[in-house]
């Protein structure tokens, strides 16, 4: 009776759930960073990443992607302090169990900005569960986008960043159907310039005969700051990418 109780346990036993809600009530302008890096990626991008850091910034869910060409604490430090919303402080982060996210640069800058630390257990990340499956969408979203760009899979980096960028403003019913960045307090947007990834673009030419076209075709691939755009143009060899406000949006290739 024991030893097929125990060859049932054996060849049945899952792991129990964690709850998915976090019971932490932070204070005002208090943020909690919860942390996961994704890589190595199969394929290296066009600028050479090889993985990327996934943040969600707490109680706002916000996303941010950070491609990385190393999986060193530097890098993955730079984009922490990247991801400091202006007139917030981080009181809390939250990562797996790795060695690198308890010493070193990381232990200095927790100690010193009196940070607090959350780790998962080792193989346990349904722990930090939000970011995984934020990690998950994202990357999704991102290869859909690349497929359905008929663009080379090099390109994931980009359409990863640009997933993060468009579920940051889609509503969600934790907000009562807000966006995320909409529930973030003094963020105003507007998501009328919102544009399908891969869709072709008119860029204007930095030089231009006096009869000839003003203008070359490129082809969206992300949101810059201000309110502009990133370009590819295709050239011989790995093309160039551009940022422009020009926007005539036109068919997929």
């Amino acid at each position: 009776m024991n030893q097929s109780w125990s060859t049932c346990v054996s060849g049945k036993l899952t792991k129990k759930s964690f709850s998915s809600k976090d019971k932490r009530v932070l204070k005002k302008n208090q943020i909690l960073l919860a942390i996961n890096y994704a890589g190595p990626i199969q394929v290296t991008s066009r600028e050479g990443y090889t993985g990327m850091v996934n943040i969600v910034v707490e109680p706002f869910h916000l996303d941010m992607v950070y491609p990385l060409r190393e999986k060193s604490s530097h890098s993955q430090l730079t984009a922490v302090k990247d991801s400091n919303a202006p007139s917030y402080r981080v009181a809390v982060v939250k990562f797996d169990n790795t060695a690198k996210y308890m010493s070193g640069e990381f232990a200095a800058f927790y100690e010193k900005n009196d940070i607090i630390q959350e780790f998962s257990p080792p193989y346990s990340p349904q722990q930090n569960g939000k970011v995984e499956r934020v990690n998950r969408v994202t990357v999704v979203m991102g290869r859909s986008m690349v497929i359905g760009a008929n663009f080379p899979t090099a390109y994931w980096a980009e359409a990863f960043v640009c997933a993060a960028y468009v579920r940051n403003r889609c509503p969600t019913k934790v907000f009562d159907g807000k966006t995320p960045m909409g529930a973030f307090p003094g963020k105003e947007h507007d998501i009328s310039n919102l544009h399908v990834f891969g869709c072709k673009e008119l860029v204007p030419k930095k030089h231009h005969t006096k009869l000839g076209s003003k203008t070359c075709n490129g082809i969206f691939i992300g949101y810059a700051a201000d309110g502009a755009y990133l370009v590819y143009i295709p050239r011989r060899g790995t093309g160039d990418i551009v940022t422009t406000r020009m926007k005539r949006e036109r068919k997929l290739p």
